[in-house]
């Protein structure tokens, strides 16, 4: 383990601690590979993701609708 990833992985299991403090579930994955797999783990069977954002809906003139996706 190279010095750059013994500190991560430190600082990694110090913010865990913090976490589970507050109650929260936290992990570390130290290759992105991993992450990806992990995160997946957390997801059903043909579950759907979506990206989240804001919609703003303003009424135009002559009723016409216009929508600002951000």
């Amino acid at each position: 383990m190279t010095p750059k990833a013994k500190y991560y992985e430190t600082l990694a299991n110090t913010m865990i601690k913090n976490f589970e403090k507050r109650r929260m579930e936290a992990y570390y994955c130290p290759t992105a590979k991993e992450a990806v797999e992990k995160a997946l783990s957390f997801l059903p069977s043909g579950a759907v993701v979506a990206h989240g954002g804001s919609m703003i809906e303003i009424e135009g003139v002559n009723n016409i609708s216009v929508v600002f996706l951000s």
